[in-house]
Formats: C-alpha cells, sequence, structure tokens
C-alpha cells in the first residue's frame, strides 16, 4: 500500500452536489420499499492491515483504509450522505465529509478526501474532528519517544486485517450540514487578490491586551499549502527569534527540501508536535512543554502548525485568555484563519457555526467550563495552566514575556 500524502483540500462545488441530490432524488424511485431497496445495496468493504504510521494510522488517531476516496465514491456513496459502518463490535452512522472541519468537533465522521477540483483523491480515513478515532473505539494506544516520533500499540484483542463493512444509511442525510461547511479551498496565491502577502500566510500577531511579542502562521518551511515562502518573509519582516513548530519532529522538519535556506532555519525552534484531541496526555505533555519553551526562551515568538487553524489557534487563544482578552476577542482571532483560507465573513451563519463547534466548544472543554462566553478567561487560563505543571512563578514569566 503507497504511503499516503494528505493535503488540505476541502469542497465540492455547490452546483454538483445539487445535481446529485437531483439525480438520485428519492422521488423517482417507485416507492419508499423500492427506494430503501436501491440504498441498502450500496455496500463496501474496506481492512486496516496494521497501524504502521502514516500508511494505516497517523499521529491524531485517523485510521486510513485500504480503499481509495475514488473507489468509496463509485461504490455509490457520496459527501453529504450518511453511511452505517460495522467493525469490531461497534455500530456506527457517519456522514461522508471531505475533511475534518465539515463535522462538529468530537464528532466522528468517513472522509473521502478531494482535491482541488473536487475530485475525490487519496484513501478514505476514519477520524475525529480534534479527536483520537483508534483510541476511542479502542484499537490501540499511542506511544510518543523523545524524539517525538511515535507509533501505535494495537490493543491485546486486536488481530489484523479489521473488517469494516459500510452500508448506505440515508442518502444526503447530512446535506444540510455539508452546504454551511463547504468551503472551497484554494493554494493559488492569485485567487486572493484582496489578501495581503501576510494574510495569504495566516500570519499575523496575536491579539492580546498585554501581547506584542507573539505570531502565528501557517507552516514557513512545508509547501503543502504554497503559503511557506510567504510566511518565512513574514517572519523575517516581524524579526522572529523563536519559533514553536506544534506539526514537525525537527528531524522531519530538517528534512524537508531547502529548509537550511530559509529564514526559519536560523532561529531558536522548538519542535512539540501534537495529536488532534487538546483533552488527551500526549497533547497536554507537548502543550506544557511549548510554554515551558517559551519561558525559558525569550525573544518575539512565532507559533506555527500546518495551516494553523486549530493546534495554533488553541495555544494563541490560551494565551489571549491568560493576558485577559474577552470570549468575543478569543473567537475572532480564531477565525480570521477562516477568513483568511476561505472568505467567512465575521457574523455570516458560517462564521457562528463554525465558531460554536470548534473554539466555543474546545476552549470550554479544555478550561471545564460551561460556556467561555461566561467565564472570567484569565483565571481560567492561570488554572489550566497550572493543570499542566507550570508553576505560578512560571506563569508569570510567560506573561511577562510575552508582554
Amino acid at each position: 500500500m503507497r504511503k499516503l500524502t494528505i493535503r488540505r483540500r476541502a469542497g465540492a462545488l455547490f452546483a454538483a452536489a445539487i445535481l446529485s441530490l437531483a439525480a438520485l432524488s428519492l422521488a423517482s424511485c417507485e416507492s419508499t420499499k423500492t427506494a430503501k431497496q436501491i440504498l441498502s445495496s450500496i455496500t463496501y468493504t474496506a481492512h486496516v492491515n496494521s497501524l504502521e504510521p502514516e500508511v494505516f494510522s497517523t499521529i491524531y488517531g485517523n485510521l486510513y483504509l485500504d480503499v481509495s476516496s475514488e473507489e468509496f465514491i463509485k461504490a455509490g456513496f457520496r459527501w453529504g450522505d450518511i453511511a452505517n459502518v460495522k467493525f469490531l463490535g461497534h455500530e456506527l452512522n457517519l456522514p461522508v465529509v471531505p475533511w475534518y472541519s465539515y463535522v462538529q468537533a468530537r464528532e466522528p465522521a468517513i472522509i473521502a478526501y478531494q482535491d482541488g477540483n473536487g475530485k475525490p483523491t487519496d484513501n478514505i480515513a476514519l477520524a475525529i474532528n480534534m479527536g483520537d478515532f483508534t483510541t476511542t473505539y479502542g484499537i490501540g494506544s499511542i506511544v510518543i519517544q523523545g524524539d517525538s516520533t511515535y507509533y501505535w500499540i494495537p490493543n491485546p484483542d486486536i488481530k489484523f486485517p479489521i473488517t469494516f463493512n459500510f452500508t448506505m444509511e440515508e442518502k444526503f442525510g447530512y446535506m444540510q450540514q455539508y452546504l454551511i461547511a463547504n468551503m472551497k479551498y484554494t493554494d493559488n496565491r492569485d485567487d486572493f487578490e484582496n489578501l495581503t502577502d501576510e494574510e495569504f500566510a495566516n500570519f499575523r500577531k496575536v491579539d492580546g491586551k498585554r501581547i506584542d511579542k507573539v505570531y502565528r502562521s501557517s507552516t514557513p518551511i512545508k509547501d503543502d499549502s504554497n503559503r511557506n515562502t510567504y510566511a518565512d518573509e513574514a517572519a523575517r519582516k516581524a524579526g522572529v527569534t523563536v519559533i514553536l513548530n506544534l506539526a514537525d519532529t525537527q528531524s522531519s522538519a530538517e528534512k524537508v527540501p531547502g529548509f537550511y535556506d530559509t529564514y526559519y532555519s536560523k532561529q531558536t525552534i522548538g519542535y512539540f508536535p501534537m495529536g488532534a484531541d487538546p483533552l488527551s496526555p500526549n497533547y497536554r505533555e507537548a502543550l506544557a512543554s511549548a510554554f515551558k519553551f517559551m519561558i525559558n526562551n525569550k525573544g518575539i515568538y512565532l507559533i506555527h502548525c500546518d495551516d494553523g487553524l486549530t493546534r495554533t489557534a488553541y495555544m494563541c487563544a490560551i494565551l489571549q485568555s491568560l493576558q485577559g482578552a474577552s470570549a468575543d476577542e478569543v473567537v475572532d482571532g480564531f477565525m480570521e484563519s477562516y477568513r483568511n483560507y476561505y472568505g467567512i465573513k465575521k457574523n455570516s451563519e458560517r462564521y457562528r457555526t463554525i465558531s460554536k463547534n470548534t473554539i466555543v466548544k474546545i476552549l470550554s472543554e479544555m478550561f471545564e467550563v460551561d460556556d467561555i462566553y461566561n467565564s472570567n478567561l484569565e483565571i481560567q487560563a492561570r488554572q489550566y495552566l497550572r493543570s499542566l505543571g507550570l508553576t505560578s512563578a512560571e506563569i508569570g514569566q510567560l506573561a511577562s514575556n510575552i508582554r
């Protein structure tokens, strides 16, 4: 099985979804019974043959199956459908979507990836948005080594291959949510004439009442989204001297072609690759190490992951909260990335839906509060940092370093 090279692609065209809906409308069936018979005949069987990293598993706990997205779509499943999947005694009804952000945080999904033209690409995956599918469903546990590389240990009762049986549950049952979340991804600079180079790179200073030395961005080294050179140049212009990489190990970063030619490579860099679940022990350990790195290395900071949409965003939200930002300011800082990537406008339906299901939900969970809008975020941030193992003196130093 080939090694997967998943890129960040989201969104088939709205018209294509509507045409598919019309073509497969249940009204065209002779009866409800006939329709159900037709839909139940849409089935597929796939397997996971091991937990080999980057082949069948990722650091985030996603599972890649031995079937391509193209084959899955040809079998009759479409983006916006709900499919029933059975495996290891579990039975789930999951939406078929092209990317994790199409479902709410903590929700599982079948990911049938799309390329930039809305066509299926790479192998399908089972994943949880901001969660860990492999651990949640009792398949294995992750071990992250001292050099931040990782491997999975299958649980004792797991035997390979694991079989996954898919059956159509509800045609277009997730279409309303799919269309709300549907966002066209492009990495072509010419498609963003209204953005500065810094905005295209998702590069900006972290807003906050008492923050003046922290920037955030997409990756300045990997060319997956064609933004790396813009991010690297923006870091140079901003005078960044200390970098926190939340996506890569040192060895993987240094193997990126052209790494040593970047401004980035000449700075003080800490590597803290994180999974997708902010509540997992590994994520919390990496985050604690990242904050302590900031405490021990004064300078002008840059925090980044791959896109700067989640791992970077939650770390920055904690720093904003620590320095007295309001919930509105934290949410606006998070959603600025969605404006830069997808043109999401403030206070639009998509803005409200995305923010509610991501930053509001996840930060409330991290801070163990019912709602960040009804909480003193500065107090909650300090309590959270103490829960990570930081002392009051270290928290004070962190706050001082970023002013």
